[in-house]
């Protein structure tokens, strides 16, 4: 439900979504009724707003970012030839006059519906890296409006305002929320990802190099295509991520792959970095509570599956770093990094989600019998 003291919560209105269509905010859908005129509620942040054509608006899936400020009343109205919800402003009206009146309870009684917060905290895991130095990187320019022009830019204007200006398609009347423009598969908008695999111009040495020191790899994909910056690389994995869940865009599927494969695979580049395996671990782990078992489960168990090699190197690096840590210093984190938390969890989670063995935290193992093990390839009897 909603509460009127939920602090710095927002609204969306959303004018003419037609009754039946299907609209889609973070992890969450909602069919629309005969009275919807929004939703009520939404807390400040990134949030991503999706739908689709067809059935169930399985087909032509597409969305938008949002950025919204705390108790920000985002106006978006209902395109019926894209299918889909765009920013405008005169949108606002009676919704304004319906939460000046009553807060919340004014939205609800003027047609609002109340976001569902039961799953928000997941989302706000799935994207907790994605901020907005990594949206200026990934989201194209908007084709109409806020964009810097070309004389803009030679005069040497390339601030970020001029990049903020770039991302947004309407500033709320409160200021400081923005919409981004409408990607995934519907919409035929691309993500601009950092590129991942093999770089060019490589000696044989530097290739030979690349495909069998993991280590050597990460260091080089953070060091050039994100500036020394992992955190930049974590969050284009989440957004990769979610792009793929919710937009079945499948550069994004192809992306978050490959950034999987790179991140876990770069075992002893993450062993001296405790915190940053901390941090890859939760977003792995995030990311495994929300995928289709059933879709992904030939990823997890089947030989050569992407996820199945990168979830072997993801334990071998815990398991190496927790030995080291329990050896050296048994009563003190690595370099203050919990990383004994997010191994457990790891590990439970395989073992009760998908039915396999990995360990990740030494000397478990016989908590993991009888199931199919990843890295032995049979069962742990």
């Amino acid at each position: 439900g909603v509460g009127e003291g939920e602090e710095g919560a927002g609204a969306l209105a959303m004018a003419g979504v037609p009754r039946g269509a299907w609209v889609g905010l973070g992890l969450v859908r909602y069919e629309a009724g005969p009275r919807l005129a929004g939703l009520a509620g939404v807390p400040p942040g990134l949030h991503l707003l999706h739908g689709g054509r067809g059935e169930g608006g399985a087909e032509g899936r597409h969305g938008r970012l949002l950025m919204l400020a705390p108790d920000a009343l985002l106006p978006l109205r209902w395109d019926p030839d894209a299918e889909t919800l765009r920013p405008d402003p005169t949108a606002r009206g009676r919704a304004a006059d319906a939460r000046a009146a009553g807060g919340a309870r004014g939205l609800l009684g003027a047609g609002f519906g109340p976001f569902d917060h039961r799953r928000n905290a997941l989302w706000e895991a799935l994207v907790s890296h994605v901020g907005l130095s990594m949206l200026r990187r990934c989201l194209p320019r908007e084709e109409q409006g806020g964009g810097a022009t070309e004389s803009q830019q030679e005069d040497g204007q390339t601030s970020e305002e001029v990049l903020d200006a770039s991302l947004v398609s309407h500033t709320d009347f409160d200021g400081g929320s923005w919409v981004g423009p409408l990607l995934g598969a519907g919409a035929r908008r691309e993500f601009n990802f950092t590129p991942a695999g093999l770089p060019r111009g490589l000696s044989g040495a530097e290739i030979t190099r690349w495909h069998t020191e993991g280590a050597a790899r990460l260091e080089r994909l953070v060091r050039d295509g994100f500036g020394g910056d992992f955190q930049l690389l974590l969050g284009e994995l989440q957004l990769s991520f979610v792009a793929f869940l919710q937009l079945s865009d499948l550069a994004a599927l192809e992306q978050w792959k490959s950034l999987a494969a790179a991140a876990c695979g770069g075992e002893d580049w993450l062993r001296v970095r405790p915190g940053f395996l901390r941090m890859l671990s939760l977003a792995m782990l995030d990311q495994l509570r929300v995928v289709d078992v059933d879709l992904f489960q030939n990823s997890v168990l089947g030989e050569g599956g992407f996820l199945r090699s990168a979830l072997c190197g993801l334990a071998a690096t815990l398991r190496v770093a927790l030995t080291e840590m329990e050896v050296e210093r048994p009563h003190s984190t690595v370099d203050g990094a919990d990383v004994r938390g997010p191994a457990v969890k790891l590990q439970d989670l395989l073992r009760d989600r998908f039915g396999v063995a990995l360990m990740c935290v030494p000397g478990t193992m016989e908590a993991l019998r009888g199931l199919l093990s990843l890295e032995g390839g049979g069962s742990d009897e």
